[in-house]
This record gives C-alpha cells, sequence and structure tokens, in this order.
C-alpha cells in the first residue's frame, strides 16, 4: 500500500525504534543514520513532536528543548529494517572488516573469517637416484616427496653340462621388490636413513646364486620405514641332457602405499630357436633361449635370447649369465653342446629414486 504522509528518503522493510534516556541536553545519537526529519517520528512523553521541532544530522539528534531521564522519549526509524540496507557497491573497504591474519594483495578470507595465504601448488623440482648406503636430505622448500624403494636382484644360478649333445641353464634370479609411498615435510622430517641392498652372487659352475639384499628408506619423521626386498637366488644345474634350473622368485615389499612384488621369469625348456648363416666359412649362428634374471618395478627382465656360433661338425660355445642392474635379477648360466661350465649372472643392486615436491 502506499506510505501515508511524507515519503522518507530512505526506506526499508520494517520499522526499528530507539529509546532514548534524557540527560538535560538537547542534543543525543541515533542508533542509525538518517538524511531527513522525515525519516524519523520522535516522540516525547507519548507526544508525537512536529518535525519542525527537532533537526538531524546524519546520526545526530537535536531536539527543540531538554529533556531529562524522567521523560520518556522514543524514536521511530520509519520504515527501517535492523541491519538489512545495503551498502552502496565498493563502499565496504578491507579495514572495516574485523578478520584476523595480514590483509595483502597476496592473501584471502577464508570462512573462518581469516585471512590466509593463496596456495600457489606444487611441481616437481628434483629427483634424486640414490645407489650408495647413505643419509638423503631434502632439497630446501620441499613440501613432501615420493619414493621408490627397489630392492636387490638375486644371483643366477650356474650350469654345468656333462655331454656334448646336452643343453643345461641355470636359473635366473628373482627381481626385487618395489615400495612406493609419498611423505609430506612432518612424515619425511629433516633426513632418512638408506641402505641399498646389495646384488645376490651368480653362480659358479653347478652352485646356485645368493639372495639379494634389502633396501629401506628410513625417515627421521613420523613416516614408517619403506623395505624393498631382495629377489631370491636362481638355481644351478647339472646334467648330461637338456634341463634348466629354477628360477628364484621376485621380492616382496613392505610399508608402501603401493607395494610391487619382483618378476620371476620363467620358460619351458626349448630347443633351437633359429638357425642363422654366419659369415665365417661354413659356421653358423643359432639363438638358444635362456633362463633370464627377473626384472624389478624400475627394470626389465634380462635377455631371453642368446646367440651362439657353432663351426661345421664342432660344438657349441656356452655363455655365463649376464648380470643384472637396477634390482633385476641375474642371469643363468648357460653351458650348450660340449662339455663345460656357466657361471650365473649377479644380480642387480638395489636402488631409491626420489621425486621431490615444492
Amino acid at each position: 500500500m502506499a506510505y501515508i504522509g511524507v515519503q522518507p528518503t530512505d526506506t526499508f522493510l520494517s520499522i526499528a525504534s530507539q529509546q532514548i534516556t534524557g540527560d538535560g541536553g538537547a542534543t543525543y545519537t541515533l542508533d542509525y543514520s538518517v538524511s531527513t526529519e522525515e525519516d524519523v517520528a520522535v516522540f516525547v512523553n507519548n507526544v508525537r513532536q512536529n518535525v519542525s521541532s527537532y533537526t538531524v544530522s546524519t546520526n545526530q539528534l537535536t531536539l527543540g528543548g531538554t529533556i531529562s531521564a524522567s521523560d520518556e522519549c522514543w524514536v521511530l526509524f520509519l520504515g527501517r529494517t535492523v541491519g538489512t540496507k545495503a551498502p552502496a557497491t565498493g563502499s565496504v573497504t578491507l579495514d572495516m572488516l574485523s578478520a584476523t591474519g595480514t590483509k595483502s594483495s597476496s592473501t584471502f578470507l577464508r570462512g573462518d573469517n581469516s585471512f590466509a595465504t593463496v596456495p600457489t601448488g606444487v611441481s616437481l623440482v628434483d629427483m634424486q637416484v640414490i645407489t650408495t648406503t647413505s643419509t638423503y636430505t631434502p632439497t630446501s622448500g620441499t613440501q613432501f616427496v615420493k619414493v621408490y624403494c627397489v630392492g636387490a636382484g638375486g644371483g643366477g644360478g650356474g650350469a654345468e653340462s656333462t655331454s656334448t649333445s646336452a643343453q643345461v641353464r641355470g636359473g635366473g634370479g628373482g627381481g626385487g621388490g618395489t615400495a612406493i609411498r609419498t611423505y609430506n615435510s612432518t612424515e619425511l622430517g629433516a633426513t632418512a636413513s638408506i641402505t641399498i641392498g646389495s646384488g645376490g652372487t651368480g653362480g659358479t659352475g653347478f652352485a646356485d646364486g645368493t639372495d639379494g639384499g634389502n633396501t629401506t628408506f628410513n625417515p627421521a619423521g613420523t613416516g614408517v620405514t619403506l623395505t624393498g626386498n631382495g629377489g631370491k637366488k636362481g638355481f644351478a644345474t647339472k646334467r648330461g641332457a637338456n634341463l634348466s634350473g629354477g628360477s628364484g622368485n621376485g621380492g616382496t615389499a613392505t610399508n608402501g602405499q603401493l607395494n610391487i612384488r619382483g618378476n620371476n621369469f620363467y620358460h619351458e625348456q626349448s630347443q633351437n630357436y633359429g638357425n642363422f648363416n654366419g659369415t665365417e666359412g661354413t659356421d653358423s649362428f643359432n639363438v638358444q633361449l635362456g633362463r633370464p634374471g627377473g626384472g624389478s618395478f624400475l627394470s626389465s627382465d634380462g635377455e631371453v635370447l642368446k646367440k651362439f656360433r657353432s663351426a661345421s661338425g664342432g660344438t657349441a660355445d656356452s655363455t655365463d649369465g649376464a648380470d643384472g642392474d637396477n634390482g633385476s635379477g641375474g642371469n643363468g648360466g648357460f653351458a650348450s653342446l660340449e662339455v663345460a661350465t656357466a657361471n650365473g649372472g649377479d644380480g642387480g643392486d638395489g636402488m631409491v629414486v626420489i621425486e621431490e615436491y615444492a
């Protein structure tokens, strides 16, 4: 409905009031600022005062006469809703806010009424590959790290052939296990102690290899210790007929958010894979299937195929197993078509890879 009487300059949703206690004076402070005398109605001892008998200036009311504490004085703010007047756009400044913290171009106001620094995000700033037992100190500014802890590979088994018609293979060593975990700065602490596992030793002749050593990452903070366990040894073979030794099992891992077992490479006994003409007289080259070492998470399996030269009417060469790397197992030895021995390869040492983020 329409407003009856003089239209107030400021319009609101409902009426607010204020009781004024007289102090013998004529000027009093209002709870709200108003624009003109028509925005308020003043009552003294239940008598409404004519607008010509008082003046207002923002939030100051000046009556035409004085009032004492015994006088009952009320001011009605016509149409004002308490606290609902919308401030003008851009009129609220940072200085008007009661939030805690420092106001600046690089802070923002949180829901708990405090200023905080704007996060800038994180990115990979460095990667360290550690292959010796040592103490790791994070680069200054590092917020968290991702750690790959890889155990050492097992040594390959040796092979001994007792017949010129036999192909004898030692088993490959198992790959080291890998534990992967992310640490924040509190979990990591100031340093971390790293122990690198040594690769297992390859078997000599008819001798098994040895197991690979364990790799550990032990942070000085509240985080748990990672362990990448070493791969198991490959087994030797001695035979006068075709035979392959057993491959070592892959190592396990503990305390990673992801624990990955090392590989155990196995395949069935096989004869020549191919026959390729050579270039030296009547020689030919035979490709044989060997017993490779198993790979770790950070390495591949060993070589599967082996190339041997055999002279016409002669016997094939035998070969020692290749060494592993990055936690892979050593290859098994291969004694082929002659009375001979072949040694297993050494397993690859373990390692720790650390990605630093800031």
